[in-house]
């Protein structure tokens, strides 16, 4: 642009700001300016960037409008505008900043037409905060519907997002293979817990310590407390020193993806309780107080100084009510009942707000929290405050999760009078909110701008009192949703980058091969070890699984290379030992088998497996009135084992205690009814005490379940 073209550019711009000040024509005319963004009395932080200022203008003949902002004595600032926006560029905003610390300044819009012949006018306020943000936001970026992230995992990634930035905020986690979901962060900032529904399983869970570059690699398995039975894992919380998580676990989940973008999913668990793990210990527990499988415990989160619970609770839904067989199992017409009893409307489903002391892990008496509870209404989500004063939740008149109802509300943590925050839009789905360090602001995501969540700041003052939404503008990009913002009490750079090296764990390549052992595919689940012990070739696990699998192939010179591998890399394990012991049996090796079961029992002298071990050994070297000995031991320890009753039975007939031999051959039909070999031999029995009938009966039994040898004994005796 030349000199004279620039000069005549400003002095027509001049002209036009007289004209617009000469005519102004307040929003209420029928033709006037609403200003749509930022809401009159808005507050922001002082480390924020520039928001774009946007208003609406009926006036179709509009083209330019002025922008003056004032303090209460002078105009400050003002800036001509050729569109329905405007954003200061960052000096200017830096001085606009400076000017409204913890005073208003005033915006002014003013429109006038291609002619100044009709004008208008529009007038915010808003203020800055002597009260900074500093910490960033990790939250999750997804297209929708919901059931399209699904098969499109690889499309959904992690960003983190400082509010000082112009540009957008960056990735630091993309590209899974796996559903990774809700995450939560210490409140100390140093340590982060992910559910990861690797590999199909829904019950793991990623641990890490914060570092600029944070690696996702040890794992958890929420069913290992609960003896292998599903489970999810649903909504977990660190505790604020990052040594304890509480999950909800024994659970069972309503869910059904919906079509629409604005509502894709409805989602609820309906079973459960909490359970806690120990990161140090690596125990896990059900914390009583909240461990009533007759109700819901779920949404768990811990009070800043460790010494509550807070959680939600209602009544569960019985199995016979949902169809549930267990957390990922479900009889498809019950449950096609009860999905259509919640859509329809017929069943409500509202969850309280409960607090339960946490004593170390020793639970206490739940009481129901004042103002968030029993209020006809469903409460959820509750997060208190880092200094501990306050709670906010989220509202709706049923279920949990996702609700175009949810509001936010606060209470005092303790309990009390709730209040509805300013910040909500109405029917707009406002939730997964997230208290900043200093507790003096809150993050949360709302539909209030279309189907796709987007983040939102608000101010909390020492009274508890929110400011109008903050758009997080860079934090937002076209067509993506972003939830589950979580502040992390980190320093600037203190997390860049998230590598969750998990999926090359060998944990992950061993479970594969235990699934498909499970299913038979012998074949398939020696590859998966063979890859488990590419990546770790000295874990003893590895071995003591993939020779287990060699002996049901029958390969028991390879099984036991793999036993000897195990306990060499690890001494005196008892499983491997009675293992190995049971293979040196098959390769006939008799004294070696005896060695492994005593130097088992020695480590543990209440497993009945090493005991029965050893009575088999005893049988086998003729020693039968020792075979009883250890085998009655075995018994007591585990009643209901097939193979100890039946080893003792043959322990027994050795004996000449033929009575003693059928009893124990009986408890063993009770136990197992088709085990042929058992009918045969008290069969045999019967016959030696001359209970012909008995005995002809058991043989025909067994014949019928595949035994030649009842055959041959019913030929010879049962004419």
């Amino acid at each position: 642009m030349d000199r004279r073209t620039m000069m005549l550019s400003v002095i027509l711009n001049f002209l036009l700001l007289v004209l617009i000040s000469q005519n102004p024509v307040y929003c209420g005319s029928s033709q006037g300016i609403r200003i749509n963004y930022p809401t009159d009395g808005s507050v922001f932080p002082p480390d924020i960037s520039a928001p774009t200022f946007k208003w609406s203008d009926d006036s179709p003949k509009s083209s330019v409008w002025l922008i003056e902002i004032k303090d209460d004595m002078n105009i400050i600032l003002t800036n001509i505008a050729y569109q329905k926006q405007w954003k200061p560029n960052p000096k200017e905003w830096e001085m606009l900043k400076t000017h409204s610390i913890e005073k208003d300044l005033t915006v002014r819009i003013s429109a006038s037409d291609q002619n100044a012949s009709n004008n208008s006018m529009a007038t915010i306020k808003f203020r800055t905060s002597k009260d900074s943000v500093i910490a960033p936001i990790f939250y999750r970026d997804v297209p929708l519907p919901f059931s399209f992230a699904r098969r499109n995992l690889d499309k959904v990634c992690w960003r983190l997002g400082y509010i000082d930035n112009d540009t957008t905020a960056k990735i630091v986690m993309e590209k899974l293979p796996v559903c990774a979901n809700c995450h939560t962060f210490s409140m100390d900032g140093k340590t982060m817990g992910m559910d990861v529904d690797a590999h199909s399983d829904k019950d793991a869970y990623a641990i890490a310590d914060i570092q600029p570059n944070t690696v996702l690699h040890q794992m958890i398995r929420w069913s290992t407390s609960q003896n292998g039975l599903k489970t999810y894992g649903l909504l977990t919380s660190a505790s604020p020193d990052g040594n304890y998580f509480i999950s909800t676990l024994k659970d069972n989940e309503f869910f059904i993806p919906l079509p629409d973008s604005g509502y894709s999913q409805l989602f609820f668990p309906i079973k459960g309780v909490l359970t806690v793990y120990n990161r140090e210990t690596d125990k896990f527990w059900d914390l009583p107080g909240a461990s009533d499988t007759n109700l819901v415990s779920s949404n768990p989160i811990w009070s800043p100084d460790s010494k509550f619970i807070y959680f939600v609770r209602t009544k569960a839904i019985p199995s016979k009510e949902s169809g549930f067989s267990d957390a990922l199992n479900s009889d498809s017409a019950t449950y096609a009942k009860l999905i259509d009893d919640f859509l329809s409307g017929r069943r409500s489903y509202k969850f309280d707000i409960y607090r339960v002391p946490f004593n170390n892990g020793k639970g206490g008496k739940e009481l129901p929290v004042a103002g968030a509870s029993e209020n006809g209404m469903s409460n959820y989500f509750p997060k208190v405050s880092p200094d501990g004063k306050w709670l906010i939740y989220t509202q709706s008149a049923n279920y949990m999760l996702l609700q175009p109802d949810s509001k936010l509300w606060i209470i005092p943590a303790d309990g009390g009078k709730a209040r509805e925050l300013i910040c909500n839009a109405e029917a707009k789905m406002n939730s997964w909110h997230s208290w900043s360090p200093n507790s003096r602001w809150l993050v949360f995501s709302s539909k209030r701008q279309g189907i796709y969540t987007k983040l939102y700041l608000t101010h909390i003052d020492k009274d508890g009192n929110d400011s109008p939404a903050i758009l997080l503008e860079n934090f937002c990009l076209p067509g993506r949703a972003v939830n589950i913002p979580e502040f992390v009490n980190v320093c600037h750079h203190g997390l860049q980058k998230i590598e969750p090296k998990f999926l090359q764990n060998d944990y992950f390549a061993f479970q594969d091969g235990i699934r498909k052992f499970e299913q038979q595919d012998y074949h398939g689940a020696m590859l998966d070890f063979k890859r488990a012990l590419s990546i770790d070739s000295n874990n003893y696990i590895t071995y003591g699984a993939r020779g287990y699998i060699f002996a049901e192939m029958g390969k028991n010179e390879e099984a036991l290379r793999d036993y000897n591998k195990s306990l060499q890399l690890k001494q005196d394990v008892p499983k491997v030992l009675i293992l190995r012991g049971f293979i040196k049996i098959e390769l006939k090796d008799i004294i070696g088998a005896e060695r492994d079961f005593e130097t088992a029992i020695k480590i543990n002298p209440n497993d009945p497996e090493s005991l029965k071990g050893m009575g088999y050994t005893k049988i086998l070297q003729g020693k039968f009135d020792s075979s009883v000995y250890y085998l009655n031991l075995s018994i007591k320890l585990d009643p209901k084992n097939r193979d100890a009753h039946f080893q003792r039975a043959l322990a027994y007939y050795n004996l000449g205690q033929i009575d003693r031999a059928i009893n124990d051959f009986s408890n063993v039909i009770r136990i197992e009814p088709n085990f042929h070999l058992a009918l045969f031999y008290r069969g045999s029995c019967y016959l030696e005490t001359g209970q012909k009938e008995k005995a002809c009966k058991d043989f025909e039994t067994a014949k019928k379940l595949g035994s030649e040898e009842a055959a041959k004994s019913m030929n010879e005796n049962c004419k």
